[in-house]
């Protein structure tokens, strides 16, 4: 860390009255009130989310003002432009020699605009409400096309907010914003996502299990030990992905609690718009932060390239519209790295742009450091005031109302279903270690956030900055999924500066910062989880699901499959298609195509090379292989495949004067062997798609198998995708030959990205929508509210255990993982307290079991068909 000196003038806050100082001590302290408050609550409020976000602004603010960012104007004649800092007590920063022109705004200039994006947002925010209830009724595109042009109006206006602090003479007219290829890229991917982001189930197991641990966490009103249903405590994943999703729930009106969740306004809800829009919106900022670092190195071309690449690959498409933690840790990983490639290409002494705003008698000066200070109070504030909310009570019906007490928490499903069949009841549980309270503990992680801000507050070198911002960005990356999230990214920074020789690289980026960022930001929950549940926690998510998954075969499916070196080359095939040819002849042609580029070229390429062995040496080692695990290489093949393509997609075959590929005469007639090479190697990968191999799966489910769990499971018989798959693969196939051809070799390559972009179409918006039916069970599920009478006609699940049937119920039914004398027991018990009907869920294998199970009834009558589940089915039962 920096210990930051101040400037020989004290004008900023060092220089402060102690009286003021204190002031806004005592006011930052009242600010945090009404948040921990909110959090303390005994049972939800309606207005707690957005009285605790508003709180947290006012504290962030209010940090700033300490921190010397928000002064009185009287003061702002004596800010100077460039702050002393240092690496050590005694040690003083030469002056800085880039200083960007200060830029003064007044803050009535940001009035109109601030007020058309926060009511774009408060539309949109609506409007995925709305989605959520039901109101838009059953019309497939209603609710889609509403939630997409209200999220674009968003991004519309926050592109001309943005533009107000470049000065009025570069301000953007909205005609002017479409010449920008990042906004062409943020529109794809919002036309290709949003559309039916919430309208087909989720996919079990993988969505069903996390949505469930995140639905009984607001049931409970526990964001700290997570309950699995039936199975108890879940302690297999870090906190960030069920974070993610209790807010979304909790902003968007989901009807969390138990036999509530499918209960919309006008019909049916759809959660599926609030369980998956996080990851969503993780997913695009990623690729918008990575196209900026390309952008950087390369040119927009090659950056927007990169990112229709990415965008259009099955492996980021498919998992960009799932709510699971791989997306929910990749894409922070991804943006940490493209921070990273964005402070090795900033020169170290150059400081970061400030701009000025001028609010009456205040003037905040906004810059990246009050970006970082925005970001990491959000972070961090809440974690702690909700540790410290852990020790007292606020209960407006009871006497005290204000009650102060040791942790204690609960264990159980919420909302009154302890002591279902296969439910656990509910019991009353004291922390394993009760010291340190997690009072103190709070305060302790406030300490560690107030010493990080305290020391860097003079910070204004945007490299250093910069670096911080991707120490966050990896913080969350581990908080999602763990040990990945960190070792992949840490690997490719230290062997980069290594294998480059800037060894100043691993001094610059402040490792002590990235020890101070993940202490506050990622520990608090690990150190609460451990204090109340002591070992077992640690072994099951630290021994067992990151370690054994490492150097064991825990919960895969490969057996009988070669699960070597070539594994991921294999599976890479399927997750890259169509760009799968390109990118493999691309990545062999960028090794040897950059020895006259630029040092900064050059020093990318190491980086991009760097970071996708990393991630594909890290996986190819782990023995539990899922398909999906080499997520992490996908951005890099990606832009690397882009580097060596883009001459092609620009109209002059020239990216820049200083592109490689461009100055070499030798580089367009090297287009041909490698577009020969890759429309072979791509036919070879789309016969997989065509054919059907004796003992093979089908050759459609290899894009569903890429995220799935059990990957030979039943393909729906009415479902027939081979015409379609064939004619892509055909269409691809004969346009990266045409790629030989020096006349069409243009024409060619726009059209190959074109058809990959209908390509991505196809994938989110027809085949993901009509398989998720049969991988999950929404469309059983809601048979069931359809044809019940009342809720004492219940529904049962039957050696059950993918957890849709939890999560669409609210697990509000009995289960019975195996089933024998007590489920036996059961119904006689309810053939005894008269119930008529009830309602059974199960796989169609089960049938037969299900039925010498339930002996002699009245009437056995499948609600359910094949065609519209292949895997479930629910029938109802008159005893």
């Amino acid at each position: 860390m920096p210990h930051a000196l101040p400037p020989p003038e004290l004008p900023d806050d060092d220089g402060k009255p102690i009286g003021l100082r204190l002031r806004s001590v005592v006011l930052l302290v009242a600010a945090c009130l009404p948040t921990l408050a909110v959090m303390s609550l005994k049972g939800h409020q309606a207005l707690s989310l957005p009285l605790g976000l508003v709180s947290i602004a006012l504290v962030s603010v209010l940090v700033l003002r300490l921190l010397g960012r928000l002064q009185p104007q009287a003061l702002d004649a004596v800010i100077p432009s460039a702050v002393s800092t240092a690496q050590g007590p005694a040690e003083r920063t030469p002056e800085l020699s880039e200083k960007p022109a200060p830029l003064s705004v007044q803050g009535i200039a940001l009035l109109l605009p601030l007020l058309h994006l926060v009511s774009a947002c408060t539309v949109l925010l609506l409007a995925l409400r709305g989605a959520v209830a039901g109101v838009f009724g059953g019309t497939i595109w209603l609710a889609g096309a509403i939630v997409t042009l209200t999220f674009l109006w968003c991004v519309f206006s926050l592109c001309l907010l943005a533009g107000r602090f470049r000065g009025t003479e570069r301000q953007p007219r909205p005609l002017q914003l479409l010449g920008r290829k990042g906004l062409w890229l943020v529109t794809l991917n919002a036309l290709l996502h949003l559309p039916l982001l919430g309208k087909f189930s989720l996919i079990d197991p993988w969505e069903t299990h996390y949505g469930e641990v995140a639905r009984e966490m607001l049931t409970r009103d526990d964001w700290i030990s997570l309950w699995w249903a039936q199975d108890g405590w879940f302690w297999s994943k870090p906190i960030l992905s069920f974070w993610m999703q209790g807010v979304s729930f909790a902003a968007l009106g989901v009807g969390y609690a138990p036999d509530q969740m499918l209960v919309g306004a006008y019909g049916l809800a759809e959660p599926e718009w609030a369980a998956r829009f996080p990851n969503f919106l993780a997913a695009l900022a990623s690729v918008c932060l990575l196209y900026v670092a390309i952008r950087r190195v390369w040119g927009s071309n090659v950056a927007f390239l990169g990112g229709l690449m990415i965008t259009s690959m099955p492996y980021w498409y498919l998992l960009a519209r799932q709510s699971v933690t791989d997306m929910a840790y990749v894409a922070p990983m991804v943006a940490g790295m493209a921070l990273l490639l964005l402070g090795a290409n900033t020169p170290d002494d150059a400081e970061a742009p400030t701009v000025s705003i001028k609010i009456r008698s205040f003037t905040l000066q906004l810059s990246l450091f009050t970006a970082l200070v925005l970001v990491v109070v959000g972070l961090v504030l809440p974690q702690a005031l909700y540790l410290i909310s852990r020790n007292f009570t606020l209960d407006f019906g009871a006497a005290p109302i204000l009650s102060f007490h040791r942790d204690v928490f609960s264990s159980g499903s919420g909302g009154g279903n302890c002591g279902l069949p296969g439910n656990a009841l509910c019991q009353v549980i004291h922390p394993l270690f009760p010291v340190p309270e997690p009072a103190i503990a709070g305060f302790g992680w406030l300490g560690v956030l107030g010493y990080f801000l305290w020391t860097a507050r003079h910070e204004r070198r945007e490299q250093r900055l910069l670096f911080w911002f991707a120490w966050v960005a990896l913080a969350l990356s581990t908080m999602a999924k763990g040990a990945p999230g960190l070792v992949i990214p840490l690997c490719t920074w230290i062997a980069f500066a290594l294998l480059t020789g800037r060894w100043q690289l691993l001094r610059q980026a402040d490792f002590p910062a990235l020890g101070l960022l993940l202490a506050c930001i990622a520990l608090p929950w690990l150190v609460q989880m451990y204090a109340r549940h002591g070992s077992g926690f640690t072994e099951r998510l630290f021994l067992h699901d990151m370690y054994k998954r490492a150097f064991e075969h825990v919960h895969d499916t490969n057996a009988g499959t070669d699960t070597s070196f070539r594994y991921y080359l294999w599976q890479l095939g399927y997750g890259l298609f169509p760009w799968s040819g390109l990118a493999a002849v691309g990545l062999g042609a960028g090794v040897f195509a950059d020895s006259e580029a630029p040092e900064r070229q050059r020093h990318a390429l190491a980086f991009l090379f760097l970071w996708l062995l990393c991630a594909y040496g890290v996986f190819s080692v782990t023995l539990t292989k899922f398909h999906h695990y080499i997520l992490p290489a996908v951005p890099p093949i990606a832009i690397l495949t882009a580097v060596t393509f883009a001459p092609i997609f620009t109209r002059n075959r020239n990216l820049s004067s200083a592109d490689s590929l461009a100055q070499d005469p030798n580089a367009v007639m090297r287009y041909a062997p490698l577009s020969f090479a890759a429309a072979c190697l791509l036919a070879t990968i789309g016969r997989d798609f065509v054919f059907q191999f004796p003992g093979d799966v089908e050759p459609a489910s290899r894009l569903i198998a890429l995220f799935t769990y059990i990957y030979d499971r039943a393909w729906p018989a009415n479902l027939d995708y081979s015409r379609t798959l064939q004619a892509f693969v055909a269409a691809f196939v004969l346009v990266s030959f045409l790629l030989c051809l020096a006349r069409t070799r243009r024409a060619a390559f726009l059209t190959f990205c074109a058809l990959s972009v209908i390509w991505a179409g196809f994938g989110v918006n027809v085949y993901l929508t009509q398989t998720a039916e049969h991988w999950g069970q929404r469309s059983t599920i809601s048979a069931y509210y359809r044809a019940r009478r009342s809720p004492s006609e219940p529904l049962v699940a039957f050696q059950m255990n993918w957890k849709g049937e939890n999560f669409y119920t609210g697990n509000q039914l009995p289960a019975y993982v195996t089933t024998g004398k007590a489920f036996q027991t059961y119904l006689r018990h309810q053939r005894a307290s008269g119930t008529q009907v009830m309602f059974f869920t199960t796989e169609h294998s089960r049938l037969k079991t299900l039925k010498s199970e339930l002996g002699k009834v009245k009437a056995f009558t499948l609600i359910t068909t094949p065609a519209e589940n292949n895997k479930f089915f629910v029938a109802r039962v008159e005893l």
